[in-house]
């Protein structure tokens, strides 16, 4: 099973990483999540939109390049053309949620399922001490209809960069993949 944090610290180019993740095949994940984009409630930035024009960019804690709490600014960055100062290093989410309560730190993301479901989230939500600004998924989550998805942002005609595309993937089925029996 591939991760993100297992290609992503290919692209951004540590020099551990000793393989080149273009060269392996990908046939699955066991998992799904779908995050969200959650923005202090008290800073300027109340839009991607407002992100992008801003002088300054929002500042986001991460544990470190290998967690969605740095890859999905990152994406945002590339597909929104967003900008934002990562900063990585905390210990685990709990840091970071402190670090936001401090105001140390502006935004982070977190899965929808948490963000619905558990504290610090629920409070904060509640109270307008965070605000969510974008989901992850194809289609928002029917609990947060009104915050749009990368994609749908991505169709409002907004001026953004392009997509970047991987290389064609070979059509025949990979050497000794087990194929699984079709679920009844």
């Amino acid at each position: 099973t591939q991760t993100p944090s297992i290609y992503m610290d290919q692209i951004i180019g540590r020099k551990e990483i000793q393989f080149d993740w273009a060269k392996f095949n990908w046939i699955g994940t066991p998992e799904q999540y779908d995050y969200v984009f959650i923005m202090r409630g008290d800073s300027p930035y109340k839009s991607i939109d407002d992100i992008r024009k801003a002088a300054e960019p929002p500042k986001c804690g991460a544990p470190g390049t290998g967690s969605h709490f740095y890859q999905i600014p990152k994406l945002m960055e590339e597909t929104l053309g967003a900008r934002f100062s990562i900063v990585a290093g905390y210990q685990g989410p709990t840091d970071v949620d402190l670090a936001i309560e401090r105001g140390e730190m502006h935004c982070r993301t977190v899965t929808v399922t948490a963000y619905l479901g558990r504290e610090p989230f629920l409070t904060w939500g509640k109270n307008g001490f965070v605000r969510p600004l974008v989901q992850t998924g194809q289609k928002p989550s029917p609990s947060l209809p009104e915050v749009p998805t990368i994609p749908d942002l991505r169709h409002r005609g907004l001026d953004l960069p392009p997509l970047p595309v991987p290389e064609a993937i070979p059509d025949q089925p990979l050497p000794n993949a087990h194929r699984s029996p079709p679920v009844r």
